[in-house]
């Protein structure tokens, strides 16, 4: 079951870049891998003028962050599952228009760039 959890987030990834990623050659033109940062700048630049595409990036960061789950151990798996549900719950309220606040965004980012780097140093 991890490894399809890993999959299916690998997959995802693949298929799912920032709006503003840009493509490279080198790459056969397929956008360049974003990181959580990347994303979550996406989805703040993208909230006032296109929720698609803002929802598109909460999405992707949240199954960066359901990969780091799967290393994780302890304190830091609880924070980043505890960010994943905020994500999952700001990427829905975000598409229903409950969001008016891009604070509202900042503040669940803050805690999920957090989670994430608890694991990257493990």
């Amino acid at each position: 079951m991890k490894y399809a959890t890993v999959a299916v987030a690998m997959l995802v990834l693949a298929f799912t870049a920032p709006a503003w990623a840009e493509t490279s050659a080198a790459a056969g033109g397929h956008p360049v891998k974003a990181s959580l940062d990347s994303y979550f700048t996406a989805a703040s630049d993208n909230f006032q003028t296109n929720k698609v595409l803002a929802v598109k990036d909460i999405r992707a960061a949240s199954t960066i962050l359901k990969m780091d789950a799967t290393k994780a151990t302890g304190t830091s798996k609880d924070e980043v599952n505890t960010s994943i549900q905020a994500l999952d719950k700001l990427q829905a309220d975000v598409q229903k228009g409950a969001v008016t606040d891009k604070q509202q965004l900042e503040q669940v980012f803050a805690k999920a760039r957090e989670a994430h780097q608890h694991v990257s140093k493990s």
